[in-house]
């Protein structure tokens, strides 16, 4: 049977990682529903949102092929076109993006909450299904691949913790960052990313006699090597509305590699089991929560068993459950 095709409104450029959320649910839903996507990118930048004529295209409404849209931005644009939408993270607060993006993305979410078309809409947080009520909304959390279950991982077996991500002002915990690169229970630290506030950091760590590895841009698969039985992964953000609207895909994808994770307390995944690592809070040093982190014990059947159950796969088959009636109509094309 020949593929239906539908129009997908992405804000993930090309070239991208394939662990981005929209581009993961947009290749399992599409496979799973035999569906062909023709990929419209938005992109992130509001360098454009000055020209009034841009601007018209994101608010004017969309008629003609059924779409599936993932950017905030063309929300409106697409109401009654769009059989689904995915908001995910709360764009009209992300501090890496222009005043453009944030302005534009919340009255995308105005409209979106009123909005009286059909199109399912999913979210990736709890946070993000209330701020779009009173519009229903269904909660499918982030997933991973099940292939980074299957990583075998050699590291020895010191105290190592590995901080991973894109580090930025407004969402990057600076002073939490610190602390773990100070901890001293720790053996190895080692920083994955790139910023000028981290490389200061880690200079004045190796410069107290912290034993600090700074790596620029890597992939979890890739650092195996340095994955050991006593190895945990931290995240260090900040709590706010903007860090509560997100899912820590990093999360995911460090359980199913072996790490316990470190997450401060209000942003631990709520798909995920709290026995799987630690959390940051008041009244708790940084090094005793990685120490005992680093006293979880995850399984290789605990990681197949993890990433199986959270697999991207599965997010798509609860996506399609959550419209069957759509599904039909593509079939019968």
């Amino acid at each position: 049977m020949e593929a239906s095709v539908v129009r997908v409104i992405t804000p993930v450029p090309e070239g991208l990682a394939f662990t981005s959320r929209p581009a993961r649910l947009l290749d399992e839903v599409s496979k799973l529903m035999g569906i062909e996507p023709m990929v419209e990118r938005g992109g992130r930048s509001g360098s454009g949102l000055r020209d009034a004529s841009r601007v018209a295209t994101l608010v004017r409404p969309q008629t003609g092929s059924p779409s599936w849209c993932f950017h905030p931005l063309y929300f409106v644009r697409e109401a009654e076109a769009a059989t689904w939408i995915d908001a995910y993270d709360d764009y009209s607060l992300a501090p890496d993006m222009s005043w453009g993006v944030r302005l534009l993305a919340a009255r995308n979410y105005r409209a979106l909450r009123a909005a009286s078309s059909p199109a399912l809409v999913t979210v990736n947080s709890r946070y993000m299904q209330l701020k779009l009520r009173p519009r229903p909304t269904v909660l499918v959390p982030n997933g991973v691949s099940p292939d980074l279950a299957a990583v075998p991982t050699t590291g020895d077996d010191r105290l190592r913790v590995i901080v991973m991500g894109h580090f930025f002002d407004g969402r990057t915990d600076w002073r939490l960052l610190d602390e773990i690169l100070h901890a001293p229970s720790m053996e190895e630290v080692i920083v994955v990313g790139e910023h000028p506030r981290v490389d200061a950091m880690v200079t004045r760590a190796r410069t107290a006699g912290r034993p600090v590895q700074a790596r620029t841009s890597m992939t979890l698969q890739s650092m195996a090597g340095d994955v050991g039985e006593r190895t945990v992964f931290a995240i260090p953000h900040v709590v706010s509305d903007y860090t509560l609207s997100q899912d820590l895909m990093k999360a995911y994808q460090a359980i199913a590699m072996g790490l316990p994770v470190c997450v401060p307390n209000a942003l631990w995944p709520h798909a995920i089991s709290r026995d799987l690592g630690q959390v940051f809070e008041r009244g708790v040093g940084v090094d005793d929560v990685l120490s005992g982190a680093a006293r979880t014990v995850i399984t290789p059947s605990q990681r197949h068993g993890f990433a199986a159950d959270h697999a991207w796969s599965r997010r798509a088959e609860r996506i399609a459950e959550a419209m069957p009636s759509m599904e039909a109509g593509w079939r019968t094309r």
